[in-house]
């Protein structure tokens, strides 16, 4: 991790948390994707990449193009339009634990050719709820809060900054036989709205918002 790095976690006001994971006490810290020096995301980038891959309910590609393209569309894009609403969950040891990526103007990002197709199923929605998120936690360190935790440290870092604002919302799509459908209702996601695809096979998507409002003071 460069002296840059250092300054750029300390910048963000790093958070420090011990969870209990059997025997082993895990000490983690939070970081922004754009503080970071372009040789330490080169590092990470594979990882984020791999927990993606993971966590994701496609498992079969039919080619490395269409494999490229999924990730670009749903993860790689907010690194790249958007690196300073990126953060990172990683251990003493720099291993990434967690990631929260946002796009703060979902309307906005079709400018930057950056558009989910879906999403246009729920436009009257993002008037209210205009920044969208996708996140995700490795599967080792599942049940331990840090999913929580670092979606309350990310939304109150990017209030702080002005990104986002509390008079608004955030919102995912997803669908209710997700796993993290639970998750985000939990969280206070409680704004619902459900919507069907047009194209075959049909899915039954769930637009769930969060006023930013709710979040307390951090």
């Amino acid at each position: 991790m460069s002296e840059n790095d250092k300054n750029a976690e300390q910048n963000l006001q790093k958070h420090v948390q011990s969870f209990i994971d059997g025997q082993k006490t895990l000490e983690t810290m939070i970081v922004c994707w754009g503080d970071l020096s372009k040789d330490t995301q080169s590092m990470l980038v594979f990882q984020i990449e791999e927990l993606f891959f993971d966590a994701s309910s496609l498992k079969k590609f039919d080619n490395e193009g269409h494999k490229s393209s999924f990730y670009k569309r749903w993860c790689g894009n907010y690194l790249t339009y958007f690196p300073n609403t990126c953060y990172l969950l990683l251990d003493q040891n720099f291993n990434l634990l967690s990631y929260f990526l946002a796009c703060p103007d979902t309307r906005g990002a079709k400018e930057k050719n950056y558009d989910i197709p879906t999403y246009d199923l729920f436009a009257n929605e993002q008037v209210l709820y205009p920044a969208h998120l996708h996140m995700n936690t490795h599967r080792d360190f599942r049940g331990l809060g840090l999913g929580e935790l670092i979606l309350n440290l990310s939304i109150a870092d990017l209030i702080k900054k002005k990104i986002l604002s509390r008079n608004h919302g955030l919102f995912l799509v997803t669908e209710k036989t997700e796993r993290n459908y639970r998750f985000y209702r939990r969280q206070n996601f409680l704004f619902e709205k459900v919507a069907m695809t047009s194209q075959e096979p049909r899915r039954e998507l769930v637009f769930l918002g969060y006023e930013l409002s709710k979040l307390s003071e951090c």
